[in-house]
């Protein structure tokens, strides 16, 4: 069987308040034969724009763009709801001159959580305003 292609569709943190991934840019096409793999390449991606070293978790909503294969028969888009976690290893593994830190785990829930009534986003990184002269 071939290479399906998908999306993010949503990205939740796991209180259920959105993230600010549901931009384009961060969406990006994952290739693989099964959409739970391809949340975990979502979630590498997602982490590490974010920056995030150690543990990380995310609700994220696939959606299928193959096409030919990406709509159910009454016209919706096929939508797949993980719940996947980035763990990191006790020892990192060492494949092929690669060393790997972390461990994905990837669970299929029915949909993703409910918004809190106080979700905020951060302000983000701290920046100075003064500029240094020459």
């Amino acid at each position: 069987m071939p290479d399906r292609r998908f999306t993010v569709h949503d990205a939740r943190k796991a209180n259920g308040c959105p993230t600010k991934f549901k931009s384009k840019e961060y969406s990006g096409i994952y290739e693989s034969k099964a959409p739970s793999s391809a949340a975990m390449k979502a979630l590498t991606q997602l982490c590490r724009a974010k920056k995030t070293k150690g543990q990380c978790t995310l609700f994220l909503t696939m959606r299928e763009i193959t096409q030919g294969n990406n709509k159910k028969a009454n016209g919706e888009p096929k939508l797949y709801h993980y719940r996947v976690k980035r763990e990191k290893l006790s020892k990192p593994l060492e494949l092929k001159g690669r060393v790997i830190e972390y461990k994905n785990v990837c669970k299929s829930v029915k949909s993703l959580p409910k918004k809190e009534k106080d979700c905020k986003k951060s302000a983000g990184k701290k920046r100075s305003s003064k500029k240094k002269k020459a």
